[in-house]
């Protein structure tokens, strides 16, 4: 009788050690390496290709399938992957042959077709306009946008090029390039067809005037229409630009105005627009308009407004009303900065600096872009100097390259280049020089430009 039991105790026994085993803990097993992506080569100095190396690299997808939610064959991921890696191409005379062949060869694929198209444009070579002009002509979705991104970059900087701006006015007639609204998208959307009126606004266009009245009238979400409008600078205009200002939000059901039509009339001070933005005041865009309108009928509504138990614009309405008000309105938003403590606030107002080029706030958008806690405060420090210019802004943009940016937060990425690349661009646009985030370069430069 004792056996079946001494043999179930043992049995127990090694059952209660092997959960014991079990529970001891084990040593965490080392990560796995990471794959290593050897299809782009990051962080190298500017190349400038040849015809056959920029076909090469054209030919090879610039993100895996699926990978950040890019599609490989989009020809304008190519091109950002050139930019991002650091590679150049401009095309030659002497290139045309090796490009027509790639483009002609059947292994080569479609979107990067369009791609080879897109440089030998610069060419002017009629083959390229030809399959350009296919595209504009196919039913392929995704060619037709990628041709109008190639007239865009290519076709669309030179108004003598007729036939392409011919094509880009033929893209904005329709709906070709619309993108419906949907269940994740309420409004209809198009990056290609904003970016197309937006080209010809910058390219003074005329003869697209009526058609661009007639593409905001079809979509007033889509602002890159009003901007052309704006940049046209025609009275007839007007009245599309005030009867697509106000819309009723499809979720809430509640009337907003739009931004892109109220920042226009206020910059093309418009006072017929004024009672509308009244009623929208508690909206930043109406704020920033009647700032801009600058109607004495807008001061006691903003005083209200900053009353109120709850302004989330606060500070866009105090520059609105230093504009209103203040006889030297760089001098009340400047002084606004110094006593301001809440760093959303401060980026509203040192863009309003920048907008009015003040070069008394240099010496504190330094300060800013040296020691600010908040990288984000840095960057549009930054930026702002570039806009704002002069010699101090100058010498001090080039000083910024001694300090040690790395480990902070940036909003491409994190580290010094991201600062670097900033810096740069505002120093492009103070000085008309393109040298690239190059330290050694801008020292150089200055060296030259402002001798001791």
């Amino acid at each position: 009788m004792w056996r079946p039991i001494a043999r179930n105790l043992v049995g127990m026994a090694a059952i209660i050690a092997a959960a014991g085993a079990a529970c001891v803990p084990r040593p965490p097993r080392p990560p796995a390496p990471r794959p290593v992506r050897t299809n782009l080569p990051w962080r190298v100095r500017p190349t400038e290709l040849t015809a056959e190396g920029f076909v090469e690299f054209i030919s090879i997808p610039a993100y895996p399938r699926g990978d950040m939610g890019l599609k490989e064959v989009q020809v304008y991921y190519r091109l950002e992957g050139m930019r991002y890696a650091g590679v150049v191409y401009t095309p030659k005379p002497t290139d045309a042959p090796v490009l027509l062949k790639a483009m002609r060869d059947p292994r080569t694929d479609r979107y990067a077709r369009i791609c080879i198209a897109r440089f030998l444009l610069d060419l002017e070579n009629e083959a390229a306009r030809k399959y350009i002009r296919a595209a504009v002509d196919g039913t392929d979705k995704r060619m037709l946008h990628n041709a109008a991104a190639a007239l865009l970059h290519r076709v669309g900087r030179d108004p003598r090029k007729k036939w392409g701006v011919t094509l880009m006015i033929d893209l904005i007639k329709d709906d070709r390039l619309i993108v419906p609204p949907g269940p994740v998208t309420p409004n209809a959307y198009s990056d290609a067809f904003d970016g197309i009126c937006r080209r010809l606004g910058e390219m003074k266009y005329t003869p697209a005037l009526r058609v661009l009245i007639h593409a905001l009238a079809r979509h007033p979400e889509i602002a890159g229409a009003a901007e052309a409008l704006e940049a046209l600078g025609d009275e007839t205009a007007v009245p599309v630009l005030l009867d697509t200002l106000r819309y009723r939000d499809r979720a809430t059901g509640a009337e907003k105005v739009r931004p892109a039509q109220a920042g226009v009339l206020g910059r093309l001070k418009r006072r017929e627009a004024v009672p509308t933005l009244l009623k929208h005041i508690e909206s930043a865009a109406a704020i920033d308009a009647l700032g801009e309108i600058g109607d004495p009928r807008a001061v006691a509504p903003l005083k209200r407004y900053l009353r109120g138990p709850s302004a989330p614009h606060r500070a866009r309405a105090q520059i609105a009303l230093a504009r209103l008000e203040a006889d030297d309105v760089g001098a009340a938003i400047l002084q606004l900065l110094k006593t301001e403590t809440i760093d959303a606030a401060t980026v509203d107002f040192i863009n309003a600096l920048a907008r009015l080029r003040e070069r008394r706030a240099v010496v504190h958008l330094l300060r800013f872009a040296r020691t600010s806690p908040n990288p984000l405060l840095r960057v549009v420090s930054i930026r702002a100097l570039g806009e704002i210019g002069g010699k101090s802004a100058i010498l001090g943009l080039i000083a910024l390259f001694d300090i040690d940016f790395s480990g902070l937060w940036h909003p491409d990425s994190r580290g010094a280049e991201p600062f670097f690349r900033d810096i740069a661009a505002a120093l492009a646009t103070a000085t008309g020089q393109h040298l690239g985030p190059d330290p050694e370069a801008w020292r150089k430069w200055r060296l030259a430009a402002y001798p001791a």
